[in-house]
């Protein structure tokens, strides 16, 4: 459990991250000043940059909001392999929580363009990859374990989230469910089948 000033200092932070990323929707990065964040989070100006450096050190540290909730979920699942349940679940909690925070992926997609080579790194390092990293150790443990196949697990892990990610990209970021809504539930249960069993028809025992 975390002790009482680490608790306090992530809720803060929490809390500045959610006001910026609410001004970032609302004004864009560029016009956005850390005064005004500083006002939607009900704070003094100077008490941001006890947490964070500036405006791109609050741009790349937003997905926080998101992944670091999804993560505690998956340390709650415990060190082993996922199986195909366990993993159902897990994609679908990730889901809601991203479908809560659409605006911070808006923030994020329209911000990309204005990143410099290192703050995107910093992004990437601290989200996308973080998360495929956390599906690439139990995906190499049940290879060790004789449960999958022998494959580069740095290639699946980021191939999984690739496909629930551009699932919620098209959906969500551009208008995918105004031309072709999909039922998440229904996309969580395929994809997650494709990730386990693939797509060739299995044959019979007699065959």
């Amino acid at each position: 459990r975390l002790r009482k000033k680490e608790r306090l200092v992530r809720e803060r932070s929490r809390q500045i991250l959610e006001a910026a990323a609410k001004v970032f929707a609302r004004k864009g990065f560029h016009q956005a000043t850390m005064k005004e964040i500083a006002e939607e989070a009900d704070i003094a100006p100077g008490t941001i940059y006890l947490y964070f450096k500036n405006k791109k050190d609050l741009l790349v540290n937003i997905p926080r909001l998101v992944t670091e909730p999804l993560l505690e979920e998956m340390q709650e699942l415990g060190e082993g392999v996922f199986s195909e349940d366990a993993l159902k679940q897990l994609v679908r909690r990730h889901l809601n929580r991203a479908l809560e925070h659409v605006e911070i992926f808006k923030v994020l997609f329209s911000s990309l363009s204005l990143m410099d080579e290192k703050t995107k790194e910093e992004y990437l390092r601290r989200t996308p990859l973080y998360l495929a990293g956390e599906v690439e150790k139990r995906l190499r443990q049940g290879i060790e374990m004789g449960l999958f196949r022998p494959l580069d697990p740095t290639i699946a892990a980021r191939a999984f989230l690739g496909m629930i990610f551009i699932f919620f990209l098209s959906q969500e970021i551009m208008p995918g469910k105004l031309i072709a809504p999909l039922d998440y539930d229904q996309v969580v249960d395929e994809v997650v089948s494709i990730f386990f069993h693939g797509i060739l028809k299995r044959q019979s025992r007699e065959g």
